[in-house]
């Protein structure tokens, strides 16, 4: 039996920063799902249900806070791991653990240090 590849929901207003995430992602084997928006972030990952979701803080008009709390609000959604992935450094790490994040990497980043984090992330 063959093992689906893993499917990411990747969560940024900047489109370049998807494209670098989608091209990191892509060569590491995942399935990339991109969003440039916290709304079109919600609609994907309810009706996706992606393995993990790598999320931008700060969006308009829905930041990154409110698609972890319409997220955690929603059955199918709410065990979606969500990684934040952020420029405000660790000012908002512990508000981002309590709000349900599994994991939070300041930009700028890697490659091996985001592969890293995902994979610890979903166990593997």
């Amino acid at each position: 039996m063959s093992q689906r590849t893993q499917r990411i929901l990747v969560v940024d207003d900047e489109p370049d920063m998807v494209d670098i995430l989608q091209l990191y992602l892509q060569d590491a084997g995942y399935e990339v799902i991109t969003a440039l928006s916290g709304l079109e972030a919600i609609r994907k990952a309810k009706s996706m249900t992606p393995d993990i979701i790598l999320l931008d803080l700060l969006m308009t008009p829905v930041d990154g806070y409110e698609v972890m709390k319409e997220l955690q609000e929603d059955q199918k959604a709410c065990n979606i791991p969500i990684v934040i992935l952020t420029a405000m450094g660790d000012t908002h790490k512990d508000k981002a653990f309590k709000m349900s994040a599994k994991g939070y990497i300041t930009k700028p980043f890697t490659e091996k240090n985001l592969l890293r984090e995902i994979k610890i992330v979903l166990g593997s």
